[in-house]
């Protein structure tokens, strides 16, 4: 079963405090799918708004790669090459041969120079 955007977005609101720390895999892979599926409506202020939510829960860079990815491909659909970069260069630091992540980073070094 595939959640809808609706029920990720209530799961992604619960409160969160010291004793719910074990839910924050969870939490950011909710931020990530909620993510994808603004990125598929193309909304891309309101996927970026969730991903960076993920961001917020302190995790290991190579557990954030996904959503780092998302942000640059956000950001490079709002016509925002240099913040793309930045994202695209921290996904590829951690994972070389993440999704289309070099062709991704060479398109926007020429847009943003």
């Amino acid at each position: 079963m595939i959640a809808s955007s609706e029920e990720l977005t209530i799961a992604a609101s619960r409160p969160r405090n010291s004793t719910l720390r074990f839910w924050s895999p969870i939490l950011r892979a909710t931020f990530e799918a909620l993510g994808q599926c603004f990125m598929d409506k193309q909304q891309f202020k309101l996927a970026s708004s969730v991903l960076s939510r993920a961001l917020s829960e302190k995790a290991p860079e190579d557990q954030l790669v996904g959503v780092l990815y998302l942000l640059g491909t956000s950001a490079e659909a709002q016509g925002n090459a240099a913040e793309a970069l930045g994202y695209y260069q921290r996904v590829f630091v951690v994972d070389i041969q993440f999704r289309d992540i070099a062709d991704r980073m060479h398109a926007v070094e020429r847009i943003a120079r």
